[in-house]
């Protein structure tokens, strides 16, 4: 008889327990979210800027470079990227090719890259240096110049704007849809004030 008549009345919440809960909940959505990066997606891109630099960049260093990465029309996502450039406190290598001594490097080892229309453009070595021919250059423009500070070993050039800090002086590029150790660096370098060229940028 007493079970037919069972009814369910509603539970009374405490004030400090409404107060408990929002705490929680506040806390939860306040909690870190773990960054994704491209190497958990299996590719990354490089893309070539949309606007030209001089060798000067606001602020000055690598880290300007990025900056104008992160600020320019042609990047795809919304991904940090930084530039593949060397000079300053960024470096590709110490000795040719071998990848030693790198300082802030942009490419990940064993990593393909794509431009943002999936074309793609190649992949790295163990060394996180790019392997020569490319499958396609990072930008179809032709001829295009691009700020790089390399030679072709992907070692520091001299010309480097004073490690992109300076209008003064020399810097180096590579061409932009070159599939050959050409897209880091051309025949001459060019004036870092006088000039203006565009950078490629590496997702991170």
């Amino acid at each position: 008889m007493l079970a037919g008549c069972a009814r369910n009345f509603p539970v009374a919440i405490r004030d400090e327990e409404i107060a408990a809960f929002s705490m929680l909940a506040a806390n939860l959505s306040r909690a870190a979210v773990p960054a994704v990066i491209c190497q958990n997606r299996g590719f990354c891109y490089i893309f070539w800027s949309a606007s030209t630099y001089n060798g000067q960049p606001s602020p000055v260093g690598p880290a300007g470079m990025d900056a104008r990465c992160n600020a320019d029309g042609n990047k795809p996502n919304t991904s940090q990227y930084k530039a593949l450039l060397s000079g300053g406190t960024r470096r590709a290598t110490t000795t040719a090719n071998l990848g030693d001594g790198q300082l802030d490097w942009v490419l990940y080892a064993s990593m393909t890259y794509k431009r943002p229309d999936g074309t793609l453009i190649g992949s790295t070595n163990a060394a996180k240096l790019l392997i020569f021919p490319l499958t396609n250059g990072i930008s179809p423009s032709a001829g295009s110049g691009t700020w790089t500070g390399m030679n072709i070993d992907w070692t520091d050039n001299t010309d480097i704007c004073t490690g992109w800090t300076s209008t003064g002086g020399f810097g180096t590029i590579g061409t932009a849809n070159a599939t050959t150790t050409g897209a880091l660096y051309q025949t001459n370098a060019q004036g870092c004030g006088a000039v203006i060229f565009n950078i490629y940028c590496v997702e991170q």
